[in-house]
């Protein structure tokens, strides 16, 4: 019987088996003929009455897919024929997830649907389903979902200001409130194996108008009457300054010149002026109430206090 094998090899792991019968080592034999659905061919001992024994002992694995069969029955202890032959094994990558079959489907599309694997009609397939199976094929799915999702993002209001020189300087009041506005975007989104790959804009517009702000601010300058006369200049600067002799060094002045309606804000630098001048101011100060330095004196100005 061992004589009619092909190929025979020691499966026993270890020293060079006896033959001797009745010792219980074994030998075996593969048949190559078909490369996805190799058969092999094992002896069991006839120290084993399970078959289950007998493939420990020869340290093979039988994998559910496989087909066995085995003569004369090992209950009789005269040790038994085993024959294998082997399901194709096959790799799939499901996604992100490895998953090992053993199959007697000739395609991929075969295999998925002896193993009830589905695929959507967005799902990739490497190689395709009507590829035909071969010993340790590898197969990848790409599991693709598309979606739409919606973002909204808040359009912020700019804050414009008026003028009103009825208001005290330093004064404001809102005259309009400012409302945000809303822009509603919707994407296309495409995820493979639960990875982002791309997100496409679809549609942008604005569902809640933005409203600007308005805010009014103060103008007008709260002032106390000092005094009103003539005034002269006394020093080459552009600083707005003037010596005064009715208020202390430091005091924010308001100068109008009463010819033109042109009206300045000055620091006081001091007094020591004349007494027939009300103020004497830069150079600077005196060119801004609209009178030629060659003119040297403004006959009428009002001189007020700033609050």
């Amino acid at each position: 019987m061992i004589a009619s094998f092909a190929v025979l090899f020691f499966v026993n792991r270890g020293k060079q088996p006896d033959l001797v019968a009745g010792k219980g080592f074994v030998l075996g034999a593969v048949a190559a003929s078909d490369s996805n659905h190799p058969q092999e061919t094992y002896m069991g001992s006839d120290r084993y009455r399970k078959i289950g024994d007998m493939l420990d002992a020869l340290q093979v694995t039988v994998y559910p897919e496989d087909k066995v069969k085995l003569f004369p029955d090992p209950e009789l202890g005269m040790g038994s024929i085993i024959s294998i032959h082997r399901a194709t094994p096959v790799i799939v990558y499901d996604g992100n997830e490895q998953v090992n079959y053993r199959t007697w489907a000739g395609t991929v599309g075969g295999l998925f649907q002896e193993k009830s694997i589905e695929v959507g009609d967005k799902d990739l397939v490497n190689p395709s389903l009507a590829t035909n199976i071969s010993n340790s094929l590898v197969v990848k799915i790409i599991r693709v979902t598309e979606s739409q999702i919606t973002e909204n993002t808040k359009i912020s209001f700019k804050t414009i200001y008026e003028n009103d020189p009825s208001l005290d300087k330093g004064k404001s009041k809102v005259k309009t409130a400012g409302v945000n506005g809303l822009r509603e975007c919707i994407y296309q989104i495409r995820r493979e194996n639960g990875k982002l790959v791309s997100k496409d804009l679809i549609s942008d517009k604005i569902i809640k108008e933005v409203v600007d702000a308005v805010v009014i601010r103060g103008t007008k300058v709260l002032t106390a009457n000092v005094a009103t006369g003539v005034a002269s200049y006394y020093v080459r600067t552009s600083r707005m300054i003037g010596a005064c002799n009715l208020v202390p060094k430091g005091t924010r002045l308001r100068v109008t010149n009463l010819a033109n309606g042109k009206s300045i804000e000055v620091t006081s630098s001091g007094g020591g002026l004349r007494g027939d001048r009300v103020i004497d101011l830069s150079t600077g100060a005196f060119e801004a109430l609209g009178v030629p330095l060659s003119q040297g004196l403004i006959p009428r100005v009002r001189v007020e206090k700033v609050l």
